[in-house]
């Protein structure tokens, strides 16, 4: 299971064109890094759902390794692919789908929580050079804004 980082925060700076093909995008990674015989889904939202058939748990992860490796290369609007992964292997009959599936869920949050931070600094950083390019009058609302967040984080944690 793959959830694409950063999606609603492309949605709403660039607009859901640039989120759709942002989605677009990671479809194509996910295309290009798994076999023929993967399915391939979108699940939700900003989730994906790869089915491999009658693969063992280290494919799968050499399959997660090459997702990651591709998307490495992707960019919209001058921001990376992120793409957090989880998996599960369905190894004897008394496995139902949905415990499968939800181990990789639980796995791929896992995964999203760890990157989480750097991945949404990078894209906060990314989304002040762009619209910076576009107007220093941008950019300056957007480290004010910052500064005014930090301040109101740094007063309610203090409480």
């Amino acid at each position: 299971m793959g959830d694409v980082n950063g999606l609603k925060l492309v949605n709403d700076t660039f607009g859901h064109e640039e989120g759709d093909n942002l989605l677009k995008k990671t479809a194509q990674v996910l295309r290009e890094a798994c076999r023929e015989e993967d399915i391939i889904s979108r699940w939700g939202g900003d989730e994906f759902v790869i089915l491999l058939p009658q693969t063992e748990h280290y494919i799968a992860e050499k399959i997660c390794e090459r997702i990651n490796t591709r998307s490495k290369d992707v960019r919209v609007r001058q921001l990376l692919l992120s793409i957090a992964l989880g998996t599960s292997t369905k190894e004897n009959s008394r496995q139902s789908r949905d415990e499968v599936m939800q181990e990789a869920e639980e796995r791929m949050y896992q995964n999203k929580l760890s990157q989480s931070r750097g991945v949404h600094s990078d894209l906060v950083k990314k989304m002040i050079d762009v619209l910076g390019a576009k107007s220093n009058e941008s950019q300056r609302h957007c480290l004010r804004m910052q500064q005014m967040a930090r301040k109101v984080g740094e007063k309610m944690f203090k409480s």
